[in-house]
């Protein structure tokens, strides 16, 4: 009899030690995990803006995949179907914008606000093909896709479109980042590392 309650109170002191443990981990993970916050916000949003539009590689096409997803076509279609407007902004910022614009012109905010004003039309559309972004499923981007809903909706340009379809990546990415850091047993720093890289 003796010896079950002392089984059955190591047992228990077990029990509590284990939660004290893990609640120490808990605690000590939150503090990288904020740090990951604060860096992901500051030099995320920074980037969202001082990148000038679709001069990450392959955003145009990645950009009207999210539109077409943000319209509910989930299954990729031959050609997509996009406002005119949306499609010019691939003219107005080139890829290698340095390069294609050489000397005679530099990046400015005064063109920023002219596409920010410009209106999207939706209804002035053309068809595109974009094959490289057809094999994709829609589960990427679907992030994209809810900024850019939200911001048509709102009557945003094609250039409020893309603001809006990178802060609602990087808003998930923070979160889904954030929530790995606070669950993760081990290897926080590394993998806060490799999170905060420009291209993850």
């Amino acid at each position: 009899g003796s010896t079950g309650h002392k089984n059955d109170g190591l047992s228990h002191m077990s029990k509590d030690r284990l939660k004290s443990v893990l609640q120490d981990q808990h605690t000590n993970r939150r503090p990288i995990a904020n740090c990951f916050l604060l860096f992901a916000f500051v030099f995320g949003i920074a980037s969202i803006f001082l990148t000038p539009p679709l001069q990450v590689p392959d955003e145009h096409t990645h950009f009207y995949r999210a539109y077409d997803v943000s319209r509910g076509h989930l299954v990729a279609k031959s050609a997509l179907v996009l406002p005119k407007n949306l499609t010019l902004l691939q003219a107005e910022y080139p890829p290698r914008l340095e390069v294609a614009w050489a000397e005679y012109h530099i990046l400015t905010l005064n063109d920023l606000l002219r596409s920010w004003r410009e209106p999207l039309r939706p209804d002035d559309t053309q068809a595109l093909s974009a094959a490289s972004v057809q094999i994709y499923t829609f589960v990427p981007y679907v992030p994209a896709a809810l900024g850019i809903l939200i911001a048509r909706h709102a009557g945003a340009s094609a250039l409020g479109l893309l603001y809006a379809g990178r802060f609602l990546n990087l808003l998930v990415y923070t979160c889904l980042v954030y929530w790995a850091l606070l669950k993760l047993p081990g290897f926080q720093l590394p993998f806060l590392l490799v999170a905060a890289m420009p291209m993850s």
